[in-house]
């Protein structure tokens, strides 16, 4: 069953690029956890890292519950509570399997292959115009795999800490620097600001990782990666023109000209206004989790692009900020539960030894990155952003809490 687990994880980081076929492999396993949890109840719920992981999920869970009574569209809200649940267990049948260090590195191992998979193929796809798939470049961004949405970018940056870990494991130096070199110049050309943030946060945290491993400062580490970053970054802006106006683009945030920070947002102002007045106007729980767009249009102003763009009476499809996401969904109940969350993670990390640290840290950073509340994000409360978050959360618990007693012939001992 613990190889079930693994493989199937790492397949679902694998199917990411297509729709909602990731969902298929956490359906599966947490269909696994379920029927675990019914035949062992009393040695699953009496697990402390079972009962964490409980705690983290109903800070995230509960106050979608809590936003249905000023939900403007309750079915979406209802049909999100129950898809929700698939993450809970889903966690809780990780956490259950996770033996010892040795799935740490097999995990590891597996999504960095899926990794290096959508890397090589963005590079064909640049090179010559298509990739392994016969998805065509973009004139825009690298999109590789992800076909005709630009989320390469995204969840290859998200996704990175665990390749640098991986990287810091191979033997050949010459092959580190070619890895970390290629990892480097597809999420640049990949064009995601949001993606360059996340990946900034990740190379911090793995820093830190080399520290916390290695128990000193490597000061020639850390000039060299700061010197291949700047060498690709450098590299891309003078010879590759989409990215040299992204990047020119981006820059206008700090001009000081509101029309120009729009513009260097991508329009995400009014946006961003909205989801201020829907907080203003139901601040405690929020107008329903997913149901910004469908409340978008009576709190936009009557010149905003966003309104009724799509023709079916919806407006923006998300906040495209986390903090904004949650406010004006779920309001300050959903705030404190993300602040719950967050500090339940630190509290973990704070109390851990450094065996624990050292087997929970790519998950560790994986979250920080994408929990970093200062960066654009998908909308918090779907399907395919959500199972990152658990994806990540529920690893995390399960590296950080192996002092407990394993699982063992199928059965779950007590910790």
């Amino acid at each position: 069953m613990q190889a079930a687990v693994i493989y199937l994880s790492s397949l679902a980081v694998f199917l990411t690029p297509f729709a909602r076929a990731a969902e298929i492999p956490i359906i599966i396993l947490a269909l696994c956890g379920l029927v675990m949890t019914v035949r062992n109840y009393r040695a699953v719920v009496e697990r402390k890292s079972i009962k964490i992981y409980s705690l983290l999920f109903l800070m995230l869970w509960l106050p979608i519950i809590f936003s249905m009574p000023d939900a403007v569209k309750i079915s979406v809200v209802i049909k999100l509570i129950f898809e929700f649940v698939r993450f809970y267990f889903f966690g809780v049948l990780v956490i259950c399997k996770f033996e010892d260090g040795k799935i740490n590195n097999k995990i590891v191992s597996l999504v960095s292959i899926v990794l290096i998979i959508w890397i090589v193929d963005a590079l064909i796809q640049k090179l010559v115009g298509y990739d392994l798939l016969g998805f065509p470049l973009s004139p825009k961004r690298l999109n590789g795999i992800f076909g005709r949405h630009f989320k390469l970018g995204l969840y290859l940056a998200v996704y990175s800490p665990i390749l640098m870990v991986y990287i810091d494991r191979i033997k050949v130096k010459y092959y580190k620097i070619l890895l970390f070199c290629l990892l480097s110049l597809v999420i640049f050309l990949a064009g995601s600001r949001g993606g360059w943030i996340m990946y900034a946060v990740g190379c911090t945290g793995i820093l830190g990782y080399l520290y916390l491993k290695y128990q000193t400062v490597n000061l020639k580490l850390v000039i060299a990666v700061a010197s291949l970053m700047v060498v690709v970054f450098g590299a891309s802006y003078l010879y590759v023109p989409t990215f040299t106006a992204r990047v020119d683009k981006s820059l206008l945030v700090f001009s000081g000209d509101l029309k120009l920070v729009d513009r260097a947002t991508s329009s995400r102002l009014p946006i961003w206004t909205v989801a201020v007045r829907m907080f203003k106007d139901h601040p405690i729980n929020g107008v329903g989790a997913s149901d910004f767009r469908y409340a978008y249009n009576d709190y936009a102003d009557k010149d905003d692009p966003f309104a009724n763009a799509s023709g079916d009476g919806t407006g923006a499809m998300h906040s495209h900020n986390m903090i904004f996401d949650i406010g004006c969904e779920t309001g300050t109940l959903g705030l404190l539960g993300l602040v719950g969350f967050c500090g339940t993670l630190l509290f973990l990390w704070i109390r851990a030894d450094r065996s624990q640290r050292l087997n929970a840290a790519p998950f560790a950073i994986g979250l920080l990155a994408a929990l970093f509340p200062l960066n654009t994000h998908f909308a918090f409360y779907s399907g395919a952003w959500s199972q990152v978050i658990f994806w990540y959360a529920a690893f995390y618990i399960a590296a950080i809490s192996m002092r407990e007693n394993p699982a063992v012939d199928g059965n779950v001992q007590r910790g």
